[in-house]
């Protein structure tokens, strides 16, 4: 038997296949990452029942300093580094939002006196979402949070645009922060695309 014949539906394969391959994989155009740098000293401080925010300009605990965003096929990777994070107030909420094709998702990681771990949850709209494989970690020593998110808990998506904030509640007071613009407001803002 021709060697060269008995190898031609191999190679015929392999040139069918190989361009289906490069069809899935992410081009190198498209962005798995980013990194925003965020305005500092820009917290403000919000009165519980105003909505009339001040600016705290000499506030470093919360005052978010980097927001890093990974997306791969498997999990969504938020990383968020402050000036100055400390055990300090009432409740601490590390926030994220997570926009993809289909939906938007939000969530928190949570500390309070005694509890400063945290506890984490994820919501589509009102509905909080089951998510047993997310995980988090607070660094006070790195004044850091991470936040892993497993892709299946969003959809498996084509793409996601992430934004991350913080608020500290002290007594009547909760200082805000938005890790991607130097203003606060009811809805975080969200970074570029990124694709697995």
């Amino acid at each position: 038997m021709n060697v060269a014949r008995a190898l031609l539906p191999l190679a015929v394969a392999a040139l069918v296949v190989a361009p289906v391959a490069a069809a899935d994989a992410r081009p190198a155009s498209l962005p798995d990452r980013a990194t925003t740098t965020d305005i500092l000293h820009d917290v403000a401080a919000y009165k519980i029942g105003s909505s009339v925010p001040t600016k705290v300009p000499t506030r470093t605990d919360g005052d978010l300093k980097i927001v890093r965003v990974k997306l791969t096929t498997g999990a969504l990777r938020i990383t968020t580094t402050f000036v100055d994070l400390a055990r300090d107030g009432n409740l601490q909420e590390h926030d994220f939002a997570i926009r993809t094709p289909k939906a938007l998702f939000d969530a928190a990681v949570f500390a309070t006196p005694g509890h400063w771990r945290g506890s984490a949850a994820i919501s589509r709209g009102t509905r909080q979402r089951p998510c047993p494989k997310m995980t988090w970690t607070i660094d006070y020593t790195k004044n850091t949070t991470v936040l892993v998110v497993p892709g299946s808990c969003l959809g498996s998506p084509r793409w996601i645009r992430a934004g991350a904030g913080m608020t500290i509640l002290s007594g009547s007071t909760q200082y805000v922060d938005d890790g991607l613009s130097g203003t606060t407001g009811d809805a975080l803002t969200l970074g570029p695309r990124l694709y697995p």
